[in-house]
């Protein structure tokens, strides 16, 4: 039996804050415990929370921690009137002249207040283990530092997207190069300083493991999982003489005029059809005639409606292409085909490849009607997919390994 360790995650978004960000350590949080480790969170402390999210319940019996951000208001939301646009600018001015790197990272003003209060659980609890997320990035900057404090701790850095080089999302493309030095530097210092660097997907592992090459050995993928317990095996498809497609999730602009494509096709056409839509984005330019848009509901709701789906529809922008994101492995969990639409890269193929669903481009989403109707190939469903290696329960038994 493995021996338990005395582990400290570090993430500056968590429950109950309801950002995807905070899933992938929540669920990993709550299956380190369950396998006997004493788990403690360190996260940043959120302001005016009002609704609840679907991964509360699943970090009740941890020891979590807060911190202070301390990050201007100003910076968080799109300012609306002249004088918020005004404070704005001005905050943003001050920060580019007293700061360097990206000033809209939000881990840049809790630098002493982390070291403080990590230090202490540290100490008091008798970590050995200590795990840091980001995006934001500097976060894991301020975990080399307690590293170097406290040596022997194991400290693995996950970074759950790209950092430096990002060419889309957090912003640092539009970087200055000076600042974009800057930022490559603490990146550096992360990879060095750490015993462990991990990544949820293989096209950033690669990346790493080329441009680290002194440490490619300790670049390593802990893949997204999915939680068992989010998946009611009981559900099956509903018998109907509607074909029932889903789509969950934030829409894209690029989204948004596939969604329009296929909003009109699916009105001209003869089909039977109904599209559920579960999006807390607007998107009233949609004629609701096929289409219902649902506002987003909690991740098990979601996923016995998606077990319940003929299809699910996935609209995939070209940056992403490459990545297996968490629903995927949900979906295949619920056992329902998948119907991507994106460019070619490693998500169609790992789909095709499988037998988990079709693949069709942007260009040709006219295809939907085929595959809906009958008249493309008919693929027959892998029910046989070894999903269950993708689970939190196996994946963290694999991150329990690197410790």
């Amino acid at each position: 039996m493995a021996q338990s360790r005395q582990i400290l995650i570090l993430s500056y978004t968590f429950p109950p804050s309801p950002s995807i960000g905070g899933r992938r350590w929540a669920k990993f949080a709550k299956h380190l415990k369950k396998a006997g480790n004493s788990v403690f969170v360190l996260k940043a402390k959120i302001k005016n929370i009002t609704s609840s999210n679907s991964w509360n319940k699943d970090v009740e019996n941890l020891d979590i921690y807060q911190f202070k951000s301390n990050y201007p208001r100003i910076l968080e939301s799109t300012p609306t009137s002249l004088i918020k646009k005004s404070f704005y600018h001005l905050t943003v001015l001050f920060l580019r002249y007293t700061h360097r790197g990206f000033i809209y990272d939000r881990s840049i003003f809790c630098k002493k207040t982390i070291l403080s209060k990590a230090s202490r659980i540290i100490e008091d609890k008798n970590i050995d283990t200590l795990i840091v997320s980001g995006a934001p990035f500097r976060l894991l900057y301020y975990a080399t530092l307690l590293k170097k404090k406290y040596p022997e701790i194991r400290l693995i850095s996950d970074l759950r997207d790209p950092w430096t080089w990002s060419k889309t999302g957090y912003g640092y493309h539009t970087l200055s190069q000076s600042n974009l030095s800057f930022e490559k530097r603490l990146e550096q210092k992360v990879i060095k300083e750490s015993d462990l660097i991990t990544a949820p997907v293989q096209p950033m592992i690669d990346y790493l493991q080329e441009r680290y090459s002194l440490h490619q050995d300790k670049i390593v993928l802990l893949p997204h999982a999915f939680d068992e317990d989010d998946i009611d095996k009981a559900i099956v498809k509903e018998t109907c003489e509607k074909i029932k497609l889903i789509y969950g999730g934030t829409i894209y602009q690029g989204s948004l005029t596939v969604l329009h494509k296929i909003n009109d096709i699916l009105n001209k056409g003869e089909l039977k059809i109904q599209f559920d839509i579960y999006t807390n984005t607007k998107v009233s330019s949609i004629d609701q005639g096929t289409v219902n848009i649902v506002p987003s509901i909690d991740s098990k709701s979601f996923l016995c409606k998606v077990g319940s789906s003929n299809y699910f529809i996935s609209i995939v922008p070209d940056v992403y292409k490459d990545f297996i994101a968490t629903k995927y492995y949900e979906i295949i969990a619920c056992r329902t085909p998948i119907i991507l639409i994106s460019e070619k890269g490693l998500l169609s193929e790992f789909i095709i490849q499988n037998n988990l669903g079709y693949h069709i481009t942007h260009e040709n989403v006219n295809l939907l009607v085929d595959i809906l109707s009958g008249k493309a190939e008919i693929i027959k469903y892998n029910n046989k997919f070894p999903i269950e290696e993708y689970s939190f329960t196996n994946i963290s038994k694999l991150l329990t390994t690197y410790f």
